[in-house]
């Protein structure tokens, strides 16, 4: 019995990885649909693991990894299944075990900031090239070849150094890690929706995630962002070298979770007033980026500051116990 099902699991995984290997390929040479393949292609390693195990979902990771750098470039094949392919793995782990949908896509958040990090230093360390350095340079000449643009169109001196001065290279540099931090858990949401989505044409119905107006900031997450904010400002205040760019990052991270905030809590009181659905959508759009983002940023506070939709279980609790 133990033999039919161990050649039963390998056959769905190799069957499995085919499509996953074919979904991996599209998202390199079709450019059209790669941005819809790109979140899918681990999804079948994803199944593997829940309908198996964690030995047959690795191995079939590996078997995808090592066709697709056959048939195309090592490099890509090599990051596609660092920065997708080991969060599946997380994902289907989650899964198996029944994790709530916020505790999966913290795991696959935090899974995917790490792998991105550790290609990231890896091929440095391969290539013997600074990536970082590469990247510093074609925004610098990107710049100047938007001045000579400008110049050449007759455009005053001024006008163009004024408008240039926005793009503070040395501050874009800094809050890089924050951007990877708030890309990782795009990622991580997208893939676990279109994974909740494909799912249930197997019979997989994955914790379902809260709808958008009842999204709101656990007071753990708070915290340790409020902490960073003020150890980067302190360590900032003392003349340490990674102080300035712990509390742009700890800052941007902070605010743009407070939009967030706002919008879910501009979702919650617009659909509380019978507003249909299309419409609250186009109106937050359009908050989201016009400078009205301010006042939602302001929302976002007050609405965790005061709880204004009574959403936040770990305040109830609280209330209860007083």
């Amino acid at each position: 019995m133990n033999r039919e099902n161990s050649t039963r699991a390998l056959v769905e995984s190799g069957v499995l990885t085919g499509v996953a290997v074919v979904l991996m390929l599209i998202s390199l040479y079709i450019p059209v649909i790669s941005m819809i393949t790109l979140f899918i292609w681990p999804l079948p390693i994803t199944l593997i693991y829940i309908r198996h195990n964690v030995k047959y979902s690795i191995l079939a990771l590996i078997v995808t990894c090592l066709i697709t750098a056959m048939v195309s470039d090592p490099f890509s094949a090599l990051w596609f299944t660092f920065i997708f392919g080991i969060m599946s793995v997380v994902m289907g782990y989650c899964a198996k075990s029944k994790k709530t949908a916020s505790v999966t896509l913290l795991y696959m958040g935090i899974t995917n900031f790490i792998c991105i990090i550790g290609v990231f230093y890896g091929f440095s360390f391969i290539a013997g090239q600074d990536l970082l350095g590469q990247f510093k340079m074609a925004i610098e000449q990107s710049m100047a070849l938007t001045k000579n643009m400008y110049s050449s169109m007759g455009v005053p001196q001024e006008t163009i150094d004024t408008t240039l001065k926005q793009f503070d290279i040395k501050r874009m540099m800094m809050i890089i890690p924050g951007t990877l931090v708030l890309f990782s858990a795009f990622v991580s949401y997208v893939t676990y929706s279109f994974a909740g989505f494909l799912f249930k044409r197997f019979g997989y119905n994955l914790n379902k995630i809260k709808p958008f107006s009842e999204w709101y900031m656990p007071f753990q997450i708070a915290m340790g962002i409020i902490g960073f904010t003020f150890l980067g400002y302190f360590l900032n205040a003392k003349g340490v070298g990674i102080g300035e760019s712990l509390f742009l990052n700890s800052v941007t991270i902070f605010r743009l979770i407070f939009i967030m905030v706002g919008l879910c809590s501009a979702a919650f009181f617009l659909k509380k007033r019978g507003m249909a659905k299309g419409i609250i959508v186009v109106i937050l759009l359009f908050a989201a980026i016009t400078p009205i983002s301010s006042v939602i940023e302001l929302l976002g506070v007050l609405d965790y500051s005061l709880d204004l939709r009574k959403l936040d279980t770990n305040r109830k609790k609280f209330a209860k116990k007083k």
